[in-house]
């Protein structure tokens, strides 16, 4: 079920962008960042492996998954701002051919892609968000993710740089959600989460799936509600969001497999590509019904749009991939375990 809880996500910030209210999206970002955490230490941990092939591996295909769907976007956008320029622009500031060597670089490599000054070039808006992945990926592969020792340290160093922008900054939202640091207590959430999923197990045993889901997804539910309500405490239900998610994800982790995996795997499948295009979707409804002001109408089609747009880069960009991908594992995989009978005490004796 944690790939239905994914298209969930990402059509919360489709709402957010493409709708109103903003925040949804600062909610979903951070759960996905836990996710990111848990399921990269999880990979590393039980598939690559952290030597430098299986280092190699996990980075040839986090390039696979993540760039060739970005560059797609990024096409679709230079179409539209070609074709609309200045309507594009008023819509979404980001939207502009890169113009300067530092855009160009950032737009291509996605490293150093940020949120704001407004009308920076970002051919695909949401793009920053994966700059922060990525960096924190890096973390995870190289330091992170190696023991439970080196999770706590990462979280209680998340936790101080918290700390300090509460203290120093006064809880500027810029700081803690925009900066490449400001994503870090998520991921170390998702990172420490890895190495106690056995001790969720036994918990979720004892109370039975169907109660601790209701409980989970209970909580989740609460804190978007008392966001809605309780303005004034957004910041600070962010962080609650981040442990609800943490919560959430391990009940999901557990879930009893069922005859719906194969439905929830498509559906989390759709939202990494929906996520990228929402943006493109909503400009071509808004030019299609000649607006700018978003209303009902245009976000009902710009989340049909997306999802279409989704489904297409699925099949022409993601799935004729996904054979590489899977080729570029398997070879590590059967590395790992040949390294492994090298050194057993059968292969010794």
């Amino acid at each position: 079920m944690i790939g239905t809880w994914r298209l969930g996500l990402a059509l919360l910030v489709v709402c957010a962008h493409l709708f109103h209210p903003w925040w949804p999206a600062a909610f979903a970002v951070f759960s996905f960042y836990v996710i990111s955490g848990f399921l990269m230490t999880l990979i590393l941990q039980e598939q690559y492996s952290f030597s430098r092939s299986g280092l190699k591996a996990f980075w040839v295909n986090r390039w696979l998954r993540i760039y060739p769907p970005y560059y797609f976007a990024c096409l679709i956008s230079i179409g539209l701002i070609l074709a609309h320029s200045n309507r594009v622009s008023l819509i979404n500031g980001h939207l502009t051919i890169p113009d300067s060597t530092s855009e160009i670089l950032t737009n291509a490599l996605i490293f150093g892609l940020i949120d704001w000054p407004a009308d920076r070039s970002s051919l695909v808006p949401p793009g920053w968000t994966l700059f922060i992945e990525l960096a924190h990926y890096l973390l995870i592969s190289l330091w992170a993710g190696r023991s439970k020792q080196r999770a706590y340290i990462f979280l209680a160093l998340s936790v101080v740089y918290v700390a300090c922008v509460f203290v120093f900054l006064d809880g500027f939202l810029g700081a803690l959600y925009f900066l490449v640091p400001g994503g870090s207590f998520p991921f170390a959430v998702g990172v420490v989460l890895y190495f106690h999923r056995n001790s969720f197990s036994k918990i979720i045993a004892s109370l039975s799936w169907p109660v601790a889901f209701t409980i989970s997804a209970g909580l989740y539910a609460v804190v978007f509600a008392c966001a809605s309500i309780f303005e004034a405490l957004m910041v600070p239900l962010l962080y609650v969001n981040v442990l609800v998610s943490g919560i959430l994800l391990m009940t999901l982790w557990h879930a009893p497999s069922s005859k719906f995996s194969r439905v929830d795997k498509f559906l989390g499948e759709l939202s990494y590509p929906a996520y990228l295009l929402h943006w493109q979707a909503g400009i071509v409804v808004l030019l299609a019904l000649d607006q700018i002001e978003r209303t009902v109408l245009s976000f009902a089609l710009s989340v049909v749009l997306s999802l279409t747009l989704a489904l297409l880069t699925l099949q022409l960009v993601i799935k004729p991939l996904d054979r590489l991908r899977a080729s570029v594992k398997s070879k590590t995989l059967r590395s790992t375990d040949s390294r492994a009978r090298m050194v057993s005490p059968e292969s010794a004796t």
